[in-house]
């Protein structure tokens, strides 16, 4: 999930189906998945207009960049699209969701590196130690990732964790807070902590997964922008990785 979704934000005006697949069992064992999930990426790359990097697996095509790992055991469905329908499924055909799929872009195809790796996630989680969160934020950072509860929740009386972020965002730090559930979107205006990490100046990553966030944020921090143009950047939809209602 974060190569399809890195990949998504690296190819710019892509006009080719992209389809990245594996497998949970390993094409050697008698029993597998591996050759029918390389067998129908084929088809679908081959025949299939998709202009998108996708995933396929276990019988559907998922936006690459709305995709997560879900489950680490032998189950065949390892990954999913909690906030966003497939875009294919297969059964005795496949059948394309035709409305879902991204326009063919008009401009020429380009390519950006992702070079950018001063960014840090941080996962909050009850009694933890504000000092320590004050130290990540202290540091040369271009960007912060905090993973926060439901749709926006922080203990709000880490009166020193938000002061760091606040004066991590006047230095130029993008900071965004993704939630740490399967599914929903961040809504900074719903609970007076969430409204804390708001007037610290925090990004609301909407709808998208922490892939997303993740690779989103090293991409455009790559490009050597403004963070004001990479906060803007964070809350527009740019290949189909989040809910534009959801960002407001």
């Amino acid at each position: 999930a974060y190569t399809a979704s890195a990949l998504s934000f690296m190819f710019e005006n892509l006009h080719k189906t992209v389809v990245i697949t594996g497998s949970m069992v390993p094409i050697y064992q008698p029993y597998n998945d591996a050759e029918r999930n390389f067998l129908i990426s084929l088809i679908v790359a081959g025949t299939v207009d998709i202009p998108e990097v996708c995933i396929y697996f276990d019988g559907r095509l998922l936006r690459g960049n709305r995709s997560s790992k879900v489950d680490a055991s032998y189950t065949l469905r390892a990954f999913d699209s909690p906030n966003f329908p497939p875009l294919a499924e297969l059964g005795a055909e496949l059948s394309v969701n035709t409305h879902l799929i991204r326009p063919h872009p008009r401009g020429r195809f380009r390519y950006f590196r992702i070079v950018e790796s001063k960014i840090a996630v941080v996962r909050l989680v009850p009694g933890i130690d504000e000092d320590s969160i004050c130290r990540i934020v202290s540091g040369e950072l271009g960007g912060l990732v905090l993973l926060v509860f439901g749709t926006g929740g922080a203990d709000s009386s880490k009166s020193k964790m938000f002061q760091a972020l606040r004066e991590a965002v006047q230095r130029g730090v993008v900071v965004v807070a993704c939630t740490q559930c399967v599914r929903g979107d961040v809504n900074l205006g719903k609970y007076a902590s969430a409204g804390k990490l708001r007037q610290a100046g925090v990004l609301s990553a909407a709808d998208m997964t922490v892939e997303a966030t993740v690779t989103k944020l090293c991409a455009l921090l790559s490009r050597n922008l403004r963070a004001e143009e990479i906060a803007l950047q964070m809350q527009t939809d740019l290949r189909g990785e989040l809910t534009m209602e959801k960002s407001e």
